[in-house]
């Protein structure tokens, strides 16, 4: 776990440097929070995207050496970072730093492996099993409870909102009593949104 304290550690030490950078190579507020909001994006889908990749490589290559990957990728991106002399060479930075910080994913599967079988439940690894999948997802959740379907559909009317949707499904007729104000005020409101007068 100490993979994923350096990992924070690292996101926690360019959050407040980043604003500044990027407002080296912008000229206004603006435009300023309009790159970093670019930036940090960035940073989140590469991130987003180099997770499952980066584990589908701890599977195939070993946890350690995807591990050691990110490091070095990780002080890289900071050595670049510093390095940058223009907007477009930060971001590719920070997306290369996204892909290279996904290794959390692979450090958690690092855990997952060397955890025993009976302490992963118990530690918040549990192993997904068809029974356990059943419970959790959907209309098969109510399976192991002994709850048929007839009857969740049953307890689902009594809803006044799962009622009207059910009419709805059986007539899908839009009109203004469906989509319409349902009230004077509601009415006054839609005419004053639209630019309309009342009197």
């Amino acid at each position: 776990m100490l993979a994923t304290l350096i990992d924070m550690m690292a996101i926690g030490l360019i959050i407040p440097v980043l604003p500044a950078l990027v407002g080296e190579f912008t000229g206004s507020q603006a435009h300023q929070a309009y790159w970093y909001g670019v930036v940090t994006f960035a940073f989140g889908l590469a991130n987003f995207f180099g997770s499952p990749f980066l584990g589908a490589l701890s599977d195939a290559r070993g946890r350690r050496s995807v591990l050691l990957l990110g490091f070095c990728g990780m002080a890289f991106s900071f050595l670049a970072t510093v390095l940058a002399t223009a907007l477009w060479v930060l971001i590719a930075v920070r997306v290369v730093s996204g892909a290279m910080q996904a290794n959390v994913s692979v450090a958690n599967a690092y855990v997952a492996d060397i955890t025993p079988p009976e302490l992963r439940a118990k530690h918040g690894y549990p192993e997904i099993t068809p029974a356990l999948r059943a419970r959790i997802f959907g209309l098969n959740a109510a399976k192991p409870y002994g709850i048929s379907a007839g009857e969740v559909k049953k307890r689902a009317l009594s809803d006044h909102i799962a009622r009207e949707r059910h009419a709805y499904q059986g007539h899908p007729e839009p009109h203004y009593l469906t989509y319409g104000p349902k009230t004077r005020r509601e009415f006054l409101n839609l005419l004053r949104w639209n630019g309309g007068s009342h009197g």
